[in-house]
């Protein structure tokens, strides 16, 4: 990618790619919605009065930038549980996560950005640093409160920002 060159990870016209993997007595069901201006995955989940988590899991191949951001539109009609965007490397092993302990899903469509500073590394063998090379992408929503709800997302992208312009000095 290219200065502020954005990729588009996904549009959801096929959720093929999608898998829902979950935790205890929690569902969730991954499906096709009206979104915003366009195709939405929609997210249907409930944790059955128990705690727990739903994951949304797509496997894509992705050479992360050294400074970047991802960008979609997001509403939900769902209590304030944790929200986690997760990136994944081959092994499965390393992961890199944004979280919000108390997401406060806004019930009309808002685009969502996350900066790659908000992004941290959250477990594995690596110890640390930037993820580089992800083969997983992860939408997760763990239980707080609980309950049961529904969140869309729509325009999945990344926009490489890094800065690669020489500086110009004069002395």
């Amino acid at each position: 990618m290219t200065e502020l060159e954005e990729k588009i990870l996904d549009t959801f016209e096929d959720l093929s790619g999608w898998k829902a993997n979950t935790s205890g007595q929690a569902t969730l069901r991954i499906s096709q919605d009206q979104g915003f201006s366009d195709i939405a995955m929609r997210l249907d989940f409930d944790f059955r009065g128990r705690g727990g988590f739903v994951v949304a899991t797509k496997p894509l191949s992705l050479e992360v930038p050294e400074i970047y951001s991802f960008h979609f539109q997001i509403r939900g009609l769902a209590p304030s549980n944790a929200f986690e965007f997760k990136l994944v490397d081959e092994n499965h092993q390393n992961v890199w996560r944004y979280r919000v302990e108390a997401f406060d899903f806004p019930e009309t469509w808002q685009p969502f950005t996350i900066r790659s500073h908000q992004i941290e590394f959250a477990w594995g063998p690596l110890g640390g640093g930037p993820p580089r090379d992800v083969t997983a992408l992860e939408l997760v929503i763990a239980a707080g409160p609980g309950g049961k709800g529904t969140v869309w997302v729509e325009a999945l992208m990344i926009r490489d920002e890094t800065y690669r312009l020489t500086p110009n000095v004069q002395a």
